[in-house]
């Protein structure tokens, strides 16, 4: 049924376009997408990857590789992480190595700058107040070191060392002063 198939090169966008000549005369063209360099099916999930550069702010391939297998992320070969995966897919995406600069911090790292328990920076993360960011659930937190100086953030900080806590304000909420009226 099928005499001959002619493929042509197409750069942009990359594919290979496919001329099917049949019996009988009739033409066919197919377009086929064509992987770019480096890419394959057998890739690891968007998520994964995100987990990864995310994490490389904060934790070597080990304790990458550790917090992938606890939230059940596989290679793109179906097997669990190990660190040679991690510097690969670092190495394929032109990903950074972690490296300790002081810049990104972790939930601990930012109780300690800050002198104060995990409890209170956790309070502030889920009221909003410390900017950071959490790929997925349970992955570590991500913060940046200068967010610790946002007035914000050391006015609740100034609070817990004095031994209160200022009360929450929701973000766009305009604060209004407490007037006394005598009647």
């Amino acid at each position: 049924m099928l005499e001959e198939i002619v493929i042509d090169r197409i750069e942009e966008p990359a594919q290979e376009l496919l001329h099917l000549h049949w019996k009988g005369g009739v033409h066919t063209e197919v377009r086929v997408a064509r992987n770019g360099t480096g890419h394959h099916r057998r890739v690891a999930d968007d998520k994964a990857l995100e987990l990864i550069e995310e994490l490389s702010k904060i934790c070597d391939a080990q304790l990458i590789a550790q917090v992938l297998n606890r939230l059940g992320y596989r290679t793109g070969q179906g097997q669990t992480w190990r660190v040679h995966h991690i510097y690969n897919v670092r190495y394929e995406r032109r990903l950074p190595n972690y490296q300790k600069t002081g810049a990104w911090l972790t939930l601990q790292e930012t109780a300690a700058a800050l002198q104060v328990s995990g409890t209170v920076i956790k309070r502030l993360l889920k009221e909003g107040i410390l900017p950071a960011r959490q790929v997925v659930p349970g992955a570590p937190w991500v913060i940046e070191r200068k967010n610790l100086q946002l007035p914000v953030v050391q006015a609740q900080i100034q609070a817990v060392h004095a031994g209160r806590k200022l009360p929450q304000t929701l973000n766009g909420q305009a604060e209004l002063p407490l007037q006394y009226s005598s009647l």
